[in-house]
């Protein structure tokens, strides 16, 4: 046991060391709680300062708060190099890594910390981005499109697309589902946002013929590679055996003409081979060892063929029954009988070819759509960039993205997927063992839990064996546990070898690595294991509250955590929590849609989309900020079922007041009190109606929600879930996807964001909880199973094929009625044996995040006869079983509720959850006479060194009248803005493209926000603007592919004279005589007799904002520096030289 000293290094410090050498590449097995992110700054800071310019080292994450905190922790170090050396070693080591590379820094003049954005740690989708935004053309997205985070939309609209069409595959897929058209949408949409796994290998033309030739033998190569890892999981010493009982057995059974298929063993002398024809011997031998369940056999009958008798008979029965078969063969020659035929029936093929059909239709669908919208997925950039990189880059290829990178260093790389392992594969492809350039993998196979986003832990295990690429890696396995104290960490060591399968399997078993424990181990029980009779998870949701109470009772400073497999776990615990008072914070727990104001909100815009959505109206006419009793409503629409619920209220409130008022009126008017109501709410209504159109619907809702007095009717806690809604509208506004439906539907997958200030317990789901630790971690619901997902259109399966790259093979969902086809059963059989092993490592994630105490709660399935039933081995318990059943047994047979405990402090908290003794609701609603407050006085920071360069707008001379443009007139400029850019980035652009691309220009204007009266007129300035440029000599000069260092659009911060300074350059190069040049396009107009005048005026307005880009630069370089102004709506231009800083 190593004590808690900071000053001792670790037991594996060498292999850490090693880690770090520059001239080598590494693959690291980095277990839970063993520093691997602290390892992998490290490397990164190493890397650096070997390198000429620090974006020659990338780090790739596969999240953006992994990307932020590497990000903070290396500037952290850069910032801490000025200061003293630190005592402790791996500070230490840190400190003189980053000293390094601050020294590199000062010589070669990168200015990192003045220019962070030159270290290039970034998520997988931004480096994919960055790939299509260097090569638009080869990405065939024509330079950096705007990326949806949620795209099911436009796949549903390109279903919707792809039903519209007169196809015989897709009548025959339908056909297949009993034309089942809703249930058909819902597929397809789930395998266009998966399309990155099957589409690449269904791209090649060929005919129907060769297909099936080709998807056959990838079904030959699954079965051959199951039964070659079948021979390779048998002990050498079982081998001679098993073959003498099989023939003993087969030639007994032969004899008597049994069908059995222990029969076909007769005559056997060696084991059966790995070929196709060889699978009826093994399934013999799998009916000889085991039973039909899968378990070793524990008896022997001459139904197995073994005769009763002594001598011989007795003899080969004894032998039978000791053999001693490791889980590993036993698994694999149970699964043998699940193997198909690789020969695919005739209707099922025609299902397959036609599917295979449907689904290059349904993504050539996406793309029309994506390019209607002007936006993609995220699939959609990656494909782009594997797209990029698919072709032999060429040694001396400056445009290929590899080229500048000299080291790559992946975070969390048992999480990648098929088609990041292709990326990493292309970006890679010239590199050699021995040339300076090194790939750094770091991960923990055990850790591997995102196989719902496909990732496969049988990527990390190949290249842990083969290497990626041309790149041999080295591998290295961490054991050290900084995290856990002794007692945890040596019980996870005794705990998860049987709960791991004990052999690493491309199929996603895994081995499990131990650690040896950093901190040293308490005296103190450390381990909870509380077991109940299944009772709705009433008793476990009081545990869970005793549980926290003693822990902040003794150690009130500690973290405390209650993690979930799902948030549907927590049904019964979240109230009890909520009952005894215990503040929680809950990680997307809460449903955004359950909270009322943000259901007020939904109402209100869905009024405003639509005046004819009557429960709409209704919802908002009975919110706190109107508060119409339901009297008031019913005497508004009663006998009016067809009437707009708008010109009943407008009715209503232009009427006189003694109509309104009578006893006598056959409509039964509101009453006074609701009459004000409804006129105050009506005024709001009808001003944000005639302004539909005019300004963005989200804005037009904020506004109509603030007069309405909405604001005024929430707690200060529940501004930042309309923060969220508003931002989801301002999306899908920019999305051009506005929908009351839709909205609806986005809202329901949003969640409450916390806001407590404070709070005892951390609540959240065992994905969210991963990278995170706590003191004490409380497990419930180890019994409970994840919901049982649909099953798909198109079961499939990537495996390693003979080139090195993927095979996929397919199988078409069963038809309703027909008997169920083995092929697409053994395909769903190993996707669910693959699901079953990442249920061991989500266990294992969850079990690693506990640093000091860890508490197990479950509830047992116990039956007549006072008998604890073996769980469902989809659940967490079954994992855990065959180590831990008897504590379990143990605990629930100790653990009889005490209702003193448990009971007794928390029966009135009983019923304020259960809702007995509750009296009448009050209704919340502003008063009648509310009027809005007064606004505050404008904000302002006159002394503050930020505020001129971040809060304030720079100010044209006084005497200069600027005449800011409409809302299509900017959207024409940003339009314009991002088709230069591609210009610029696409040196083959012709000039019959530009109507082609006019479709496209069209759907942008829409999605800016030009209104339909207006998109024609905008279309015809930008295609005017366009040929005007392609025809400008000046312009050719501008992208003349001579000029080095070209971008576009390139974001730029930095500090100028002590203060922060930013902006977006449109285009920036270095010419051929050595002159940075720094072009900012404008795009307004010159008014009538101005011609001459504006491009001055506007070279006077702007001169401020381009000195300062000029300064950014000079802060990075040395060299001469000029600006200029460039007009495409009349080929204008003016540029000047820069002498220095303002």
């Amino acid at each position: 046991m190593i004590p808690q000293d900071k000053h001792i290094p670790p037991p594996d410090q060498p292999l850490r060391d090693r880690a770090l050498d520059p001239n080598h590449s590494f693959i690291v097995q980095a277990p839970a709680g063993s520093g691997k992110t602290g390892l992998l700054i490290q490397r990164y800071l190493a890397l650096l300062a070997e390198v000429e310019n620090p974006e020659a080292v990338v780090a790739v994450t596969f999240t953006r708060k992994a990307m932020g905190e590497m990000r903070k922790r290396v500037l952290a170090a850069l910032e801490s190099a000025q200061g003293e050396a630190p005592s402790a070693p791996f500070e230490q080591s840190v400190w003189a890594l980053a000293r390094k590379v601050a020294e590199r820094d000062q010589a070669l003049e990168w200015n990192i910390r003045a220019y962070p954005a030159r270290l290039r740690i970034q998520t997988i989708d931004a480096l994919c981005a960055s790939i299509v935004r260097d090569l638009p053309w080869r990405s065939r997205l024509g330079g950096e499109p705007r990326i949806l985070e949620d795209a099911e939309p436009l796949y549903r609209e390109a279903v919707h697309r792809l039903l519209e069409k007169e196809e015989d595959a897709l009548a025959c897929v339908l056909e297949s589902l009993d034309n089942d058209v809703p249930r058909f949408e819902a597929l397809l949409v789930r395998m266009l946002a998966r399309r990155d796994q099957w589409l690449r290998h269904l791209t090649e033309e060929m005919d129907s013929a060769s297909r099936l030739r080709r998807m056959a033998s990838v079904l030959e190569r699954l079965v051959e590679n199951a039964l070659a890892a079948l021979r390779a999981s048998i002990p050498r010493d079982l081998s001679e055996e098993i073959v003498a009982l099989a023939g003993y057995a087969g030639a007994n059974l032969a004899a008597t003409g049994s069908s059995s298929p222990i029969a076909a063993l007769a005559g056997l002398d060696s084991l059966p081979g790995d070929r196709v024809e060889d699978m009826l011997p093994w399934r013999g031998v799998a009916e000889l060892l085991l039973t039909q369940a899968g378990a070793p056999r524990s008896r022997y009958t001459k139904k197995e063929g073994f005769p009763p008798g002594k001598g011989l008979a007795a003899d080969m029965k004894e032998r039978a029954l000791a053999l001693d078969l490791s889980d590993a063969f036993r698994v694999r020659l149970h699964d043998v009988r699940e193997l198909p035929t690789p020969v695919y029936a005739d209707r099922q093929w025609k299902v397959l070819d036609a599917l295979i059909i449907v689904l290059r239709l349904a993504a050539a669908a996406l793309r029309a759509v994506f390019l209607d919208h002007g936006a993609v997925d995220f699939v959609e950039v990656s494909r782009g960039a594997l797209a990029a990189l698919d072709r032999e880059p060429s040694s001396d290829s400056a445009l290929h993205p590899g080229q500048g990178i000299r080291h790559l260093l992946v975070d969390e790389f048992q999480d990648t997927s098929h088609a990041q392992i292709l990326l990493f594969t292309r970006l890679t492809a010239n590199w050699r063992a021995g040339d300076g350039r090194t790939l750094f993998l770091v991960g923990d196979p055990m850790q591997s839990i995102y196989g719902f986003r496909e990732a496969d832990v049988g990527l990390y295990l190949r290249a842990w064996k083969q290497g990626i690429a041309n790149i041999p890696l080295e591998p290295l396995t961490l054991s050290a546990n900084f995290r856990s104290q002794g007692q945890l960490v040596e019980w996870s060591n005794r705990i998860f070898p049987s709960v791991f399968s004990g052999v690493d399997d491309m199929a996603g078993a895994v081995d499990f690595k131990p650690s040896v424990p950093y901190k040293e181990a308490e005296t103190s029980p450390c381990i909870g294991i509380h077991a109940y009779r299944n009772d709705g998870g009433e008793q476990e949701a009081e545990q869970v509250v005793a549980l926290i109470q003693a822990a902040r009772r003794e150690h009130p400073t500690e973290s405390v955590a209650i993690l979930a497999r799902a948030r549907s776990h927590l049904a019964a615990i979240l109230p009890r929590l909520r009952a005894a008072r215990i503040p929680y914070r809950g990680v997307e727990i809460a449903p955004l849609a359950h909270r009322p104001v943000i259901q007020d909100l939904l109402a209100l815009t869905r009024a405003l989309l639509h005046p004819g959505d009557r429960v709409a109206w209704l919802a908002v006419l009975r919110a706190p900020w109107c508060g119409l009793t339901l009297q008031d409503l019913h005497s508004l629409v009663a006998g009016e079922r067809e009437a707009c619920i708008l010109d009943l209220l407008r009715d209503e409130c232009n009427a006189p007041i003694s109509a309104t008022t009578s006893s006598e009126s056959p409509n039964g008017r509101l009453d006074p009190d609701g009459r004000l109501r409804a006129e105050r709410v009506l005024r709001v209504l009808d001003s944000a109606l005639r302004q539909r159109g005019r300004r963005p619907l989200r804005i037009a809702v904020e506004r109509a929600w603030i007069a309405l007095g909405g604001p005024a009717c929430i707690e200060a806690d529940e501004y930042p879930d309309t923060r969220a809604f508003f931002a989801l509208l301002g999306d899908l506004e920019s999305e051009n996807l506005l929908d009351g439906n839709l909205l609806t539907e986005r809202v329901s997958r949003l969640f409450a964001i916390p806001n407590l200030a404070e709070w005892q317990v951390e609540v959240m789901t065992i994905h969210k909880a991963k990278g995170l630790e706590f003191d004490t971690v409380i497990l419930p619901g180890l019994e409970r199973m994840p919901r049982v997902e649909e099953k798909p259109l198109l079961a499939w399966l990537e495996q390693p094929a003979i080139s090195g790259e993927f095979d996929l093979a397919l199988a078409p969902m069963t038809s309703p009625g027909d008997p169920e086809d083995p092929i697409y059963r053994y395909l769903c059989h190993l996707n669910a044996a693959r699901s079953d092993h990442e249920t061991s490592r989500l266990l294992y994630v969850a079990i690693t995040r506990a640093r000091r105490r860890l508490h197990l709660l479950s509830q047992l399935q116990v039956s007549k006869d006072d008998t604890v039933l073996t769980p469902n081995r989809r659940s967490f318990l079954a994992h855990l079983w065959s180590a831990l059943a008897s504590e379990f047994t143990a605990s629930l047979e100790d653990n009889a509720p005490d209702f003193d405990l448990f009971h007794a402090d928390l029966s009135d908290a009983r019923d304020i959850v259960s809702g007995s003794n509750r009296g009448p609701v009050p209704i919340r609603h502003l008063p009648v006479d509310w009027t809005p407050p007064e606004a505050p006085a404008p904000f302002s920071l006159p002394n503050h060194p930020l505020a001129e360069t971040i809060l304030a707008p720079r100010q044209a001379p006084e005497s200069m009248e600027i005449p800011w443009p409409g809302d299509a007139a900017r959207s024409v400029g940003t339009l314009i803005h991002r088709i230069l850019q591609q210009l610029a980035e696409t040196d083959t652009w012709r000039a019959e493209q530009t109507w082609r691309k006019s479709a496209a220009w069209r759907a942008a204007l829409r999605g800016l926000g030009v209104i339909e009266d207006e998109i024609e007129p905008a279309l015809r300035r930008v295609i005017q603007a366009i040929e005007l440029v392609m025809e400008d000599r000046r312009w050719h000069w501008i992208i003349d592919p001579r000029h080095t260092l070209p971008r576009n659009e390139y974001p730029l911060t930095g500090i100028v004279e002590g203060r922060i300074a930013r902006g977006v350059i449109d285009r920036t190069f270095v010419d051929t005589h050595g002159v940075r040049w720094i072009i900012d396009y404008k795009t307004g107009r010159d008014g009538e007799g101005e011609r001459a005048e504006f491009p001055d005026r506007e070279q006077d307005r702007y001169r401020e904002q381009l000195t300062r880009y000029a300064d950014l630069f000079k802060g990075m370089e040395s060299r001469t520096t000029w600006v200029g102004l460039y007009f495409p709506l009349s080929g204008g231009w003016r540029a000047w030289e820069v002498d220095g800083s303002m």
